[in-house]
């Protein structure tokens, strides 16, 4: 019998030691994600070797580069266009470059939280309704459409060099 207690003083100790290692680990991670998680870089985008200085920060999600969509298209001056437009309705954006774009109308339709950009989807045109699958989808932020840069470089095809540069910051 008090080969019995023993055993389960011993368990019960060890049990108490487990306990707070794990709780001190655990408390340790949440700490070193909460610093990863935090936006400790810097992301300039460039158009042909020039800065391009935009408002709404481009940032990084599941190792992909996000930039706005609608700023970013506005910057690099594909949108300047008169007949140029994006849409946005409920979740689905629809992206129009332009009557003097590089390109023979050039349309996009592409949606909040979906991996794909359709290549001009109600067009005569060859390769209408073409659908691209993508790695990642288009998501919102502050209000803000933010498409995976490799949107953007699909979308913009040959006609504009976006480029981008991430750089840590250091901490003091």
């Amino acid at each position: 019998m008090k080969k019995k207690r023993n055993t389960s003083r011993w368990l019960s100790a060890l049990s108490g030691v487990i306990a707070a290692i794990l709780l001190t680990t655990t408390v340790f991670a949440s700490g070193v994600f909460a610093a990863i998680a935090t936006d400790n870089y810097t992301i300039e985008i460039f158009d042909g070797g020039e800065k391009i200085e935009l408002k709404n920060t481009p940032f990084i999600e599941n190792g992909e580069v996000y930039l706005p969509l609608r700023e970013t298209f506005e910057k690099v001056g594909v949108m300047e266009d008169d007949t140029a437009y994006i849409n946005w309705d409920n979740g689905e954006i629809t992206v129009f470059l332009g009557n003097n774009y590089d390109h023979d109308d050039d349309r996009f339709e592409l949606e909040i939280g979906k991996k794909q950009l359709v290549y001009n989807p109600s067009s005569e045109l060859p390769n209408s309704g073409a659908i691209r699958d993508m790695e990642y989808s288009p998501i919102m932020r502050n209000d803000k459409t933010y498409v995976p840069y490799l949107y953007a470089v699909y979308m913009l095809k040959d006609s504009r060099d976006i480029q981008y540069t991430v750089y840590d910051l250091i901490r003091k």
